[in-house]
C-alpha cells in the first residue's frame, strides 16, 4: 500500500474455539473477521493470530513485517516563466518532487511527453497549455500535479518615423524602424542619388529593431551628412502563432511624403508602402 492501507483479515483456522488477533497497529480483536488501518510512518507491521482450542491447546501464527505501507511521493515542479511571448517558445522545467529517486512522466498538453527530471518544452502554438507531472516510486506509488503555462503573441507592428536629430535626445538621435514580433528585418537608407548610406538586419530578442543600432546620420565613412530628406526601404516578416505556419510578410506602412520632395510624385502620397522618406535635422 501507499501512504495508508486498509486490510481485512479472515480467520481460516480449523478446530478452534476462539481467536485473538494482534494486528500490529495497536488493535487487538477476538472476532473471526477484522478490519485494520495502517499508515506509512510505522511500517512494516507484524501480525499475530492465536487460535484457541479445547483444554488450553492453542496455536500461534506470527508473520513478521507482513503489512508494508510505502511512502507516497509528493509531485512538484517549477518553470522558469509560466507566461512567455513569441519568439520565446522554450519553457524550462525543474522537478521539486520528493523523495528521489522517482520515475517522472511529463505531459505537455496534447503535444508531447518526457521522462527526464528537468525537461525543456518548446510550445508549438500560442495559448494556454496544461503541463502535468506524474511521479512514481520503485514500489509503484504515484502522485500527480499540473500547472498552466501560456504562450502569447504580441500584436505585430512596424512603422518608421519621418524625422530624426542625430545631435538631439537619445530617443530621436537614431533612425530605425519601430516594431515588435519581427522574425526577419532588412532596412536600408539612401541619399537622393540612390547611393546606400546604411543598412541593418539586427533585431533584439523580442523581435524589435534596435534603436541604438539605427542610422546615425553619417555616411559609410563616418562623416556627418547635412540636413536634408533621405530615402529608406525595408523588408520584414512577423512571427506566426504556430511553428508550423509560415511567417507573415510585412505589407508596408502608411507613409506621408512631404510636398516638394524631389523624384517623388503625388501618386505616392498616403499609400501603404515599403519605402519612404525621413528628414535629417541638424
Amino acid at each position: 500500500g501507499c501512504d495508508t492501507l486498509t486490510v481485512n483479515f479472515f480467520n481460516q483456522s480449523v478446530n478452534y474455539t476462539g481467536v485473538i488477533w494482534d494486528l500490529g497497529n495497536g488493535t487487538v480483536s477476538n472476532k473471526d473477521t477484522v478490519r485494520a488501518f495502517y499508515s506509512y510512518p510505522n511500517s512494516p507491521y507484524t501480525v499475530t493470530m492465536i487460535a484457541l482450542g479445547q483444554f488450553g491447546c492453542n496455536d500461534t501464527l506470527t508473520r513478521n513485517g507482513y503489512i508494508q505501507v510505502f511512502q507516497k511521493p509528493k509531485a512538484n515542479f517549477v518553470v522558469d516563466d509560466s507566461i512567455k511571448f513569441v519568439p520565446h517558445r522554450n519553457f524550462y522545467f525543474s522537478t521539486r518532487s520528493t523523495p528521489l529517486p522517482l520515475g517522472h512522466l511529463w505531459n505537455f498538453g496534447d503535444y508531447s511527453t518526457d521522462t527526464v527530471y528537468n525537461p525543456m518544452f518548446t510550445a508549438p502554438d500560442t495559448g494556454w497549455i496544461k503541463v502535468k507531472l506524474k511521479v512514481t516510486t520503485p514500489e509503484l506509488c504515484e502522485d500527480s500535479i499540473y500547472r498552466m503555462i501560456y504562450l502569447g503573441l504580441h500584436p505585430s507592428a512596424l512603422y518608421f518615423p519621418n524625422a530624426f536629430q542625430p545631435d538631439g535626445p537619445f530617443a530621436v538621435s537614431r533612425f530605425n524602424g519601430v516594431g515588435v514580433n519581427l522574425q526577419s528585418y532588412h532596412f536600408k537608407v539612401y541619399n537622393t542619388f540612390g547611393q546606400m548610406l546604411f543598412e541593418t538586419t539586427e533585431l533584439d530578442s523580442n523581435g524589435s529593431p534596435i534603436l541604438e543600432r539605427g542610422w546615425d546620420g553619417k555616411d559609410k565613412n563616418g562623416n556627418p551628412l547635412p540636413q536634408d530628406v533621405y530615402y529608406w526601404s525595408a523588408e520584414a516578416s512577423f512571427y506566426s502563432p504556430s511553428v508550423n505556419s509560415p511567417s507573415v510578410n510585412w505589407n508596408g506602412s502608411k507613409t506621408t511624403v512631404p510636398n516638394g520632395v524631389p523624384r517623388l510624385d503625388e501618386n505616392r502620397k498616403n499609400k501603404i508602402r515599403k519605402d519612404g522618406t525621413v528628414t535629417l535635422i541638424r
